[in-house]
């Protein structure tokens, strides 16, 4: 249903109804011939075999796991792979030391495009012997490759994501991997953790502002956004400037480590220990096939603690992060997918999880989101985490954080776009989520692409800047380019998923919980018990 907006000149609270004149014109924007989005790369840490890139059930990038045990079978799903499509990437994953023997079988036969390393215990000296292996062999094939390894990106001191200490016992955050780590080791693939829940964020716990469920939303997207601005520039700026692309001079990608919910190691959102998940064929969990528990779990069930209920991110909220993620540079992502029957909450299945990103990535099939994509010559809309609000009082703008660990307010939205540069077509799109608990109202005051944003029906009468967005909302407003305005076309809610309530739990860690998949559980990414 599209909505009419007040004019800047009027009172927010009164608007006209223009409602159905306004979805009589919606076709003058999405009827234009469109061209096709560009075949997407996605990756999930579980799939480590199969086509890939061939529809629905085939969306993910296989990646085998390569060890010096598993050197023929990663021989014969890249070579598979290789002879169905010489022009489909290959990608394998490293989780520990490799021989130099292993590495040549490999790197020297296969053109391997992308590198995922998750060398934790090793350190910095693992993942040096690695790139070296893939880089310095003068018979290597994949000397090109994109390289990196979890949780490494050029950040620096303003990464305003992080804590100065993560307090936890957690094997995969107990440091703080340098930023000037990156680029000693020469890595070209930024793979920051963007994990909603896991201790290496600030308010990752109940002090989240203004909400948990906003600090569970909002810090991984920034945490991408830095990725982004960091391979663009070696730099950030926290100031909102509507701001065109930054090309990517660092010649790298931003591929960040995603899910649902992964709170593992932090005992701030820890409030249901060792939750039970129920023994075998139980009544809450049927199809569970042995008795299994968590040393953490954020369960929003709980009476005791109404603070917590409406706290998790809904499948919906997942599918728009994922969407804000590529709105903010990501080029593609990993998705750390669990093991069946359930993914990151109790109850949600690894498959519906896989489904979630990928309809996020995608837009949810949007047609002018698809259209930016596929001129594949656009700029990004807002790469800092400011979104300009109406003062409540008084006049003008406020600029409010989405969420960091500062003195300044804090709204719990973000608002991130892409548009055209050039061409006889331009759309604009912009996606705004309010994670907060109250209405808010968006003052589009400043230009993309020196162009203002007008929000009045068909672009006529005066400027019109003011959008009013519903709490625990997503909208995606499309624009126009018309006489030198982005003119509003559509604004629909998307990804509407109100149910945030369930148990949200982190990664497999535990031997109990191979009974739940047997030695398939042993190729995904485990960590040790704290």
């Amino acid at each position: 249903m599209q909505a009419c907006k007040c004019n800047k000149r009027r009172s927010v609270i009164l608007r006209t109804a223009c409602a159905i004149s306004l979805a009589a014109t919606m076709w003058l924007g999405s009827g234009q011939a469109f061209a096709a989005a560009p075949p997407s790369i996605e990756f999930d840490w579980s799939v480590t075999n199969g086509p890939g890139n061939g529809g629905d059930a085939n969306e993910y990038t296989p990646a085998p796991i390569l060890t010096d045990q598993s050197v023929p079978y990663v021989i014969g799903v890249l070579g598979a792979r290789y002879a169905s499509n010489h022009n489909l990437p290959l990608a394998i994953k490293v989780t520990g030391p490799i021989s130099n023997t292993t590495a040549k079988a490999i790197f020297d036969n296969f053109n391997v495009k992308y590198v995922f390393a998750d060398l934790e215990a090793g350190g910095t000296s693992q993942i040096q012997a690695l790139v070296n292996q893939v880089r310095a062999d003068s018979l290597s094939k994949s000397k090109s490759a994109f390289i990196g390894n979890f949780n490494y990106y050029p950040y620096t001191g303003t990464d305003l994501t992080r804590p100065k200490s993560t307090g936890t016992g957690a094997a995969s955050f107990t440091h703080n991997p340098s930023g000037a780590y990156y680029g000693q080791l020469k890595l070209n693939m930024t793979n920051e953790s963007a994990y909603p829940g896991s201790p290496d964020f600030n308010g990752a716990g109940p002090a989240g502002a203004p909400n948990i469920r906003s600090a569970l939303f909002i810090l991984p997207v920034d945490r991408v956004t830095y990725g982004t601005t960091f391979l663009a520039t070696k730099g950030y700026s926290n100031n909102f400037t509507g701001q065109s692309v930054v090309k990517n001079t660092y010649g790298g990608q931003n591929i960040p480590w995603i899910a649902r919910f992964d709170n593992w190691g932090n005992n701030l959102l820890n409030n249901d220990g060792n939750n039970a998940l129920g023994p075998l064929g139980s009544a809450g969990n049927p199809s569970l096939t042995s008795a299994a528990g968590y040393q953490y779990a954020f369960n929003t069930n709980d009476p005791s603690h109404p603070e917590y209920k409406n706290q998790l991110l809904s499948a919906g909220d997942f599918s728009a992060q994922v969407l804000q993620y590529r709105l903010r540079g990501a080029t593609s992502f990993n998705l750390f997918n669990y093991a069946s029957p359930f993914a990151s909450v109790i109850g949600y299945s690894d498959t519906q999880e896989q489904k979630d990103a990928t309809s996020g990535w995608n837009g949810g099939g949007n047609s002018t989101l698809s259209a930016i994509w596929g001129r594949n010559n656009f700029a990004y809309a807002n790469l800092v985490n400011m979104v300009p609000l109406l003062k409540t009082t008084g006049s003008g703008k406020s600029l409010k954080t989405s969420e960091v660990n500062t003195s300044a307010v804090q709204s719990g939205m973000v608002l991130s776009g892409i548009y055209d540069l050039a061409g006889t077509t331009r759309d604009l799109a912009l996606l705004l989520s309010n994670m907060s608990s109250t209405s808010q109202t968006v003052d589009f005051v400043e230009k993309y692409g020196g162009a203002s944003v007008n929000l009045a029906f068909a672009g006529s009468g005066p400027l019109d800047q003011y959008y009013s967005i519903a709490p625990g909302t997503h909208e995606l407003l499309q624009f126009s380019l018309t006489n030198g305005k982005w003119v509003l076309f559509a604004n629909d809610e998307v990804f509407a998923d109100s149910n945030r309530n369930g148990i949200g739990v982190p990664e497999p860690t535990s031997l109990a919980l191979l009974g739940l998949t047997g030695v398939g559980l042993l190729l995904r990414r485990r960590r040790a018990v704290v």
